[in-house]
This record gives structure tokens, C-alpha cells and sequence, in this order.
């Protein structure tokens, strides 16, 4: 099993190469400041939450949190937002269950809104960055700001619309984020909210979809990461990836990824345990949102 907190240099075999560029994400500094699993109480969360975080029974062997159809995964193209995807998809999952948010979030406002003080060349952001400016700001629904596209197109957009779209957004700020150290703890916030953001890095000499290009493949998830190779060397790592951690079964991690339905099955894919994660969060929010009929009508109203 890895572990989360190192980053290993292996991949899968028969890989080929992509144009899309995974340089966008910063790694987090190390902040002896960030929460963990065992700073979350009543205050920043539902009791509920809070007991399934830090029960110590053992966790079911499968486990899936909702079921995320085709339609609901994100499509990032060549747009560094796999971070605002993520969690644009957390907050989806969080509200569907306390609101009956029946829509997307925006990933656009998630990264036009962002903090431009951690930024590579202007570009990307870090985890912790993106999950403070969440907590401040909150996200706004996806038919509000639909677009796909790089910092300076979502920030022109948002800059131009920014009364209305944060009117919306604050009613969905989550109470706070923590970080999760270990596959058991990723299992443990899934199991406790729902969902995790997981980071995985991307290498040199293996192609960035994480598949073998073998057609019958696409019969069943896992078949994208049976070609796992622990001793292939994979080169220097180019970058970083983020998606969203929504179960597990025996073999891996099941991941929602953010490269439209075609990749995996339907945007799915259980995950293998063995390839590395450098970087886990989950959020909790105890900001139960009341939502008028009117209010609710403003979540389908196009802005941008």
C-alpha cells in the first residue's frame, strides 16, 4: 500500500505520451497549522460526521458514498483546473445529500476566484490555497458560470460578474478542510462525508491518461491500472493530478476523474492502491444552507 506521504517513481506498462500539461498543481508546504482527522469536532461539523471520522470499528471492505453519473464529471481539456474540478465535485456530492442540490458547481469560479499568491507563472494553485479560498468564498452553481478554461478567461469573467455570482456562492462555503495522511484516513472521510481530494503524480516516461491503449480495456475499470509495474523506471515526475476519492474495494480506491465520461467507465475508475498519492483532503461542513424557492431558481439562472 503507499504511502501517502511518499512519492514513488512507478506507473504502468506500455504507456505512451499526452499533450496535456500537469504542471498546473503546487505541492502544499508542510503546515504544522493544517487540521487533521483528530482536530474535527461538533463545531466545524455534524455530530454524525464527526463520529464517523473517529470511530475506530473497522470500515465495510466496499464502499461506494453516491452514485455520480456521466453527466455530473467534468471535462477539463487542456485547462489546469483538475484541483477546481475536484472540488467543485465535493461540494457537489456534500449538497446533493444536505440541500438536494440536483446541479453541478462551477469549477470556473473555484479558479477565477483564486489566490494568486501561490501560483506558478501565474498558472495553477496549490490544495491548500484552492480549500482556503472555498472555506472564505464558496463555489456557485455550473449552469451560474459554466466555463472551461485557463486562470485569466475564468478571472476576466468572474472579475465581470463577481456581485452576483459570490451572492450565490457564500451559501455553499464548507465549515473547514483537513489534511488525511494514509489510505485509511481517505477511506475514513469518504466514508464520514462522502468524499476526498486525492493528488497522484505523473511522470516523465508514462503517459498522463493512465491506460495501455488496449481497446478491450474499457470493458471494466480496473482493468486501466492492471499493468501496474513497480520496478519500471518512469523517469523524473512533471507533475500533479487531482480527483476525487468517492469509495474502494479490495483492489483501489474509486476515483472520479475530471477528463470527461469517455476516460474509465463513464469518468470513474477504481485506482490502485500501490500508485502513489502525495496528497489527500476532505472538507466538513456544518453550514446547512436554507434555500428559498427563489434562491433555488437563482442556481439555474445563467450569468456568464
Amino acid at each position: 500500500m503507499a504511502d501517502i506521504n511518499k512519492t514513488r517513481r512507478k506507473g504502468f506498462k506500455n504507456a505512451g505520451r499526452s499533450k496535456r500539461d500537469y504542471s498546473y498543481i503546487i505541492p502544499s508546504p508542510e503546515d504544522i497549522r493544517d487540521y487533521t482527522i483528530k482536530d474535527i469536532d461538533d463545531a466545524s461539523a455534524p455530530e454524525p460526521v464527526v463520529r464517523r471520522l473517529t470511530a475506530e470499528k473497522p470500515l465495510p471492505k466496499t464502499y461506494k458514498s453516491m452514485v455520480v453519473h456521466s453527466k455530473d464529471v467534468f471535462n477539463q481539456g487542456s485547462a489546469g483546473m483538475c484541483v477546481a474540478c475536484s472540488l467543485s465535485m465535493m461540494r457537489f456530492i456534500t449538497e446533493t445529500k444536505q440541500s438536494k442540490i440536483t446541479g453541478q458547481f462551477s469549477p470556473a469560479y473555484i479558479y477565477g476566484h483564486r489566490s494568486t499568491v501561490t501560483t506558478k507563472n501565474g498558472y495553477g494553485m496549490t490544495i491548500r490555497d484552492a480549500l482556503s479560498d472555498l472555506v472564505a468564498h464558496g463555489v456557485c452553481s455550473f449552469k451560474n458560470f459554466k466555463t472551461i478554461g485557463e486562470y485569466n478567461k475564468c478571472n476576466k469573467q468572474y472579475e465581470a460578474h463577481k456581485k452576483d455570482l459570490d451572492k450565490i456562492a457564500k451559501k455553499f462555503r464548507p465549515s473547514s478542510y483537513y489534511q488525511l495522511n494514509g489510505i485509511e484516513e481517505i477511506k475514513r472521510c469518504v466514508y464520514a462525508t462522502g468524499s476526498a481530494l486525492v493528488v497522484v503524480p505523473c511522470y516523465e516516461n508514462a503517459d498522463p491518461e493512465w491506460h495501455t491503449y488496449d481497446d478491450e480495456s474499457k470493458k471494466t475499470p480496473m482493468a486501466y491500472f492492471s499493468d501496474y509495474d513497480k520496478d519500471h523506471d518512469w523517469g523524473a515526475i512533471t507533475g500533479y493530478h487531482a480527483m476525487t476519492c468517492i469509495g474502494w474495494n479490495k483492489d483501489g480506491l474509486f476515483l472520479i476523474n475530471s477528463y470527461g465520461s469517455d476516460w474509465g467507465t463513464n469518468g470513474k475508475a477504481y485506482w490502485s492502491y500501490e500508485y502513489p498519492i502525495t496528497e489527500a483532503w476532505g472538507i466538513v461542513d456544518n453550514n446547512k444552507p436554507i434555500l428559498s424557492k427563489a434562491f433555488r431558481k437563482l442556481l439555474d439562472k445563467k450569468i456568464v
